[in-house]
């Protein structure tokens, strides 16, 4: 099943009376349970790319359907519950609600959609992820690696069918990223869709399918 698909989408920014090509006419599909990788130089638009996948961004051209809805003639409130119930993402730069605790912040998509979740699946997912004991904390009160952590887990508190992670070890040490990479490797068994943004080329083969990004332009390096 095609859960989504692209077809020639183009994202531009202006830059003074410059086009900036973030990506360039992009056309691809993933399956329901596939795992991607997404690699590239940094700059090369792969960050923008999860953006539109993720109902963030919208291309200056082409469409984008994920789950079957068009995301360029959804209405916002249509795409920000797709981000809420079938979509989770983790941001490069966490996008943590600063005046939130821990714990609110990792539930806040059931309380968005007022919805009381299986708390025995926040704690385990919170032990798992090693930040049981920082949960009454705000962000400010927290390291890097463990604001990546409170990230990962709100992402995938709601159990998403799509996963968009965005450098998700980056604030990682190698450990703690290693087992970041099994628990992805475990939710992907499990049936969810992973894309991955990653510059490690070890965590990027845990993937079956591998796309690349260079000035803008999409390829299939399986097909490579």
């Amino acid at each position: 099943m095609q859960i989504i698909v692209t077809n020639n989408i183009s994202k531009v920014y202006q830059q003074g009376s410059d086009d900036i090509w973030a990506i360039k006419n992009a056309s691809f599909t993933v399956h329901q349970g596939d795992f991607c990788s997404i690699q590239g130089r940094s700059g090369s638009g792969k960050t923008t790319l999860l953006n539109i996948l993720g109902g963030i961004e919208r291309p200056t051209s082409g469409n984008v359907s994920i789950n079957g809805i068009d995301l360029g003639s959804a209405k916002s409130n249509q795409l920000a519950q797709l981000r809420r119930q079938v979509i989770g993402f983790v941001h490069q730069t966490f996008d943590l609600i600063p005046y939130l605790t821990v714990q609110e912040n990792i539930l806040l998509p059931w309380t968005l959609d007022k919805h009381k979740g299986d708390m025995s699946i926040f704690l385990s997912l919170a032990a798992f992820l090693g930040i049981d004991k920082r949960l009454n904390h705000f962000p400010s009160q927290l390291s890097g690696g463990e604001r990546q952590r409170v990230a990962v887990a709100r992402a995938l508190i709601k159990q998403p069918a799509i996963l968009l992670a965005d450098e998700p070890t980056g604030n990682l040490d190698k450990n703690s990223a290693d087992e970041l990479m099994r628990l992805f490797q475990s939710i992907h068994a499990g049936g969810t869709t992973i894309l991955l943004v990653t510059h490690d080329n070890t965590y990027a083969s845990y993937a079956g399918k591998h796309l690349w990004i260079a000035d803008g332009m999409l390829y299939d390096r399986n097909a490579m």
